[in-house]
């Protein structure tokens, strides 16, 4: 997304507050489908679902290459959303239903993570530099059509018949009834990921455009979040790994404890060593985090109803983040952005704590 939104700012001569726009207006879309995804998600076969989501995204990241004018950008990226947003809703059920959900999460980010790559590479490489912001956005229509088709055998037609209980692995008190954890504990983490990954869009948003003031020009910084999604994809097969052997809590801490002294480099660093460790550090990482996150929710939740609104919670806070922190940038820095990034963080960083052990005490039985 920061390459793209670093050559729509180009072609289109946007202001930073129709940066956050533009990024918006395409996470928009995503959050419509995602947030009716309990409406929908159960009633019709996934493969058709995914053959939708990836000709309605195809079709509008192609269609960004013909126009003209702002509003109809930000009309070709709602629609591109919305695609992207079936697409995505569908594998987190397809994941949710894992009986081992940090593992999942984290092999599943770290696969987005790599695609991404091969994504940015065939932008700022190869698209972008010899066709600009239409040779992008044609760019990633051939990739989202190919990473569709590709994925398209392996899917279920259908969810799996496991009750709910098994599909998130919740373990019971013997002669227990009803989910662990009471009901108000998954909608904490709901609400956590939510506030953490705004925080995190807002961000990721503007590494292209907070470059310069670092000293770093257009190419190293292309090569910079090129290797933080490198380090993000590690960070997710990381979190794979290691699992819950050092339990949930203590690894989401590090990793989000991490990112904030990533964002503080950016505060207060200067040149490129502080750009190079706020990227890769506040968010090369943050999939390490972001995996317990979205695990502990499809622990918590006993009745399967919140973790398949995981990506509308994503969606949204992906959605405002960028416009929030738009707001915010009057021209005087970016020091707003990242207090904006180390507030959230923070913030969701309790959530997940106070989450986390309730999860332990639950498993450890009275």
């Amino acid at each position: 997304m920061p390459a793209l939104l670093a050559e729509a700012a180009t072609r289109f001569a946007l202001t930073e507050g129709q940066v956050g726009m533009v990024g918006s207006s395409f996470l928009a879309g995503f959050a419509l489908v995602a947030a009716t995804s309990n409406q929908w998600i159960g009633r019709f076969d996934w493969r058709a679902v995914v053959g939708v989501g990836a000709a309605v995204s195809v079709a509008g990241l192609a269609g960004c290459a013909a126009i003209a004018s702002y509003p109809a950008l930000l009309a070709a990226l709602l629609a591109s959303g919305v695609g992207l947003g079936l697409l995505y809703t569908v594998s987190i059920a397809v994941v949710s239903e894992n009986h081992k959900p940090d593992r999942a999460f984290g092999v599943k980010l770290a696969s987005e993570v790599f695609v991404a790559v091969a994504a940015l590479l065939a932008l700022s490489a190869l698209a972008a530099a010899r066709w600009g912001f239409a040779g992008a956005a044609l760019t990633l229509a051939g990739i989202v059509a190919a990473a569709s088709l590709a994925g398209l055998p392996a899917l279920p037609s259908r969810r799996a018949l496991n009750p709910p209980e098994a599909r998130f692995a919740m373990l019971r008190r013997a002669g227990a009834r009803g989910p662990l954890v009471r009901d108000g504990l998954p909608w904490l983490g709901l609400a956590a990921l939510f506030v953490s990954f705004g925080g995190l869009s807002a961000l990721w948003a503007f590494l292209a455009q907070v470059a310069p003031s670092f000293g770093v020009g257009r190419e190293t910084a292309s090569g910079v979040l090129t290797l933080g999604l490198v380090v993000s994809g590690l960070a997710g097969l990381a979190a794979a790994a290691i699992g819950d052997r050092f339990g949930r809590v203590a690894p989401l801490a590090a990793g989000m404890l991490l990112a904030i002294a990533g964002a503080a480099a950016l505060w207060a660093g200067h040149g490129a060593a502080a750009y190079v460790a706020g990227v890769l550090l506040g968010a090369g990482l943050w999939n390490f985090a972001l995996a317990y996150q979205m695990g502990m929710i499809a622990s918590a939740d006993g009745h399967g109803r919140v973790a398949v609104l995981m990506p509308a919670a994503l969606a949204i806070g992906g959605a405002i983040g960028p416009m929030l922190a738009g707001a915010l940038l009057t021209g005087a820095g970016y020091r707003p952005l990242y207090d904006l990034f180390i507030a959230a963080t923070a913030v969701s960083l309790m959530a997940f704590v106070v989450l986390g052990r309730r999860l332990a005490a639950a498993r450890a039985g009275p």
